[in-house]
């Protein structure tokens, strides 16, 4: 109590110690990291021949009021390293005879907050730069004057967040090596890609939309991540090599659902309703696993050479459901309704799949192939000689079909070529035959006996219901 009566008495004796009853009248200023923020004005940055304000100072600039930029000019030039650029809500508007909205030609810039709308050039220009932000940004119908404007445009090494761009005549986004894009919307490039990055770029939890040409294209060493594509007038997303595709979904675009090059990955994505194929390696070595591709135009997942196709589900596409090239593996895959085959591979293995009410072949495998523990059941339904099973090379087979289950297909397993090994298969109501095997080949024996007991003497038997 002592303690508590001299603390007032103190605090009545020295007012001054309890400072002033009223704030101070007026809005305080901002400062930036290296001292007060700077609007940008007439006085404080002057343009010149090509820009209606111009920076040319390093530090932290902010607009006050919307601004309109001049004939023949940028709305804002940026000359200088480490700029920050707060739009503060505010808009850069332009004519078709106006440049970029903002133009910047330096290291480590950051642009943020606001909007820019119809610039004759570019949105933001940022091609010259290295190193940047350029976040929460909003682009709408960019390029008229120049015919191939970005909505934003960077050199290397930027990173670009919440942005959104619309009707840009050129791609809505195209940056350098090594650049980053999360959280953004491409949509209504006129004449090129949603988005269109450079080698070891990074892509995450974009959105690309009615774009001319690709919805996102990005260099070898990229990683699309979380992305959806949809109706572009070419491919959905098309990647080089080394790259890797991941958790994307890519719907009714004209060309491919996604693209990938040499030694890409492309892992738990979606290819629907694209005009041709679903998911697609051009180049060997690829990897494709955990993927879905359906109601495409030709092929639901494709790849070449040396390749694996594993944990995916393909059906109602216009070909096939998995078509792979020689030295492949196809494992754990499911392909079912394919106005084609549901799987074919070259010279490959087939394992622990499952074929259905494919119009031509369940399983169709070239020579040197192996075919073991797959279901195959009602295929052949567009040509009078489908199989669950079909080696197609009628020349050497050297195919080794074995443990599969094959039920009201044309034929069961069908073997066009000779030297192929057939064992331990079971078969059902088959209607062309359950086995349609020439001479020359080595086969288990074919048990047709309901019931009839395995033992040493036939355990490579072929069962026959």
């Amino acid at each position: 109590m002592r303690t508590l009566f001299a603390i007032a008495a103190l605090a009545l004796a020295c007012p001054s110690l309890a400072g002033p009853l009223d704030p101070p009248a007026g809005p305080i200023a901002e400062s930036g990291r290296f001292g007060p923020r700077i609007e940008v004005s007439g006085a404080n940055t002057p343009g010149d021949a090509d820009s209606t304000f111009r920076i040319s100072q390093p530090g932290s600039y902010y607009l006050g009021a919307n601004i309109v930029a001049e004939s023949g000019k940028h709305g804002i030039e940026i000359a200088t390293n480490g700029v920050t650029l707060d739009l503060m809500g505010f808009e850069i508007s332009g004519a078709n005879d106006t440049l970029s909205g903002i133009f910047a030609a330096g290291f480590n810039i950051a642009i943020r907050n606001g909007s820019i709308r119809g610039m004759g050039d570019h949105g933001i220009e940022a091609e010259s730069s290295f190193s940047g932000t350029i976040q929460d940004i909003f682009v709408v119908f960019v390029g008229g004057g120049s015919g191939d404007g970005s909505g934003i445009l960077t050199g290397p090494t930027f990173k670009i967040s919440n942005c959104a761009v619309t009707g840009s005549q050129g791609p809505c986004f195209r940056g350098g090596k090594g650049c980053i894009a999360e959280s953004c919307t491409a949509s209504q490039s006129f004449t090129g890609n949603g988005f269109s990055f450079d080698d070891a770029s990074v892509i995450t939890s974009c959105f690309a939309n009615q774009c001319a040409a690709h919805g996102i294209e990005a260099g070898a060493g990229s990683s699309i991540v979380g992305c959806t594509t949809e109706a572009n007038g070419a491919s959905g997303v098309v990647c080089a090599g080394r790259s890797v595709v991941l958790g994307c979904a890519s719907v009714g675009n004209t060309a491919d659902g996604i693209e990938i090059g040499r030694h890409a990955v492309v892992e738990s994505c979606s290819a629907s309703d694209n005009g041709f194929g679903g998911i697609v390696a051009y180049a060997p070595q690829a990897t494709i696993r955990g993927c879905m591709a359906f109601k495409n135009g030709l092929n639901g997942i494709q790849s070449t050479a040396a390749s694996l196709v594993a944990d995916c589900s393909s059906w109602n596409n216009g070909l096939n459901g998995v078509a792979v090239s020689g030295s492949s593996v196809v494992r754990s895959c499911a392909a079912a309704d394919n106005t084609g085959s549901g799987i074919t591979i070259g010279t490959g293995h087939v394992v622990d799949c499952a074929a259905f009410s494919n119009g031509e072949h369940g399983i169709s495998a070239f020579s040197g192939s192996t075919v073991q523990r797959c279901v195959a059941r009602g295929n052949g339904s567009e040509i009078p000689d489908g199989a669950g099973i079909y080696q197609s090379n009628a020349g050497l087979g050297l195919c080794r079909l074995e443990g599969n289950t094959l039920v009201g297909n044309d034929y069961g397993i069908r073997v066009a070529g000779s030297r192929n090994i057939v064992i331990c298969n079971a078969a059902a109501d088959n209607s062309g035959g359950d086995y349609s095997i020439p001479a020359g080949n080595t086969i288990g024996t074919i048990i047709n006996a309901v019931g009839a007991g395995l033992s040493n003497s036939n355990s490579w038997a072929n069962i026959s219901y």
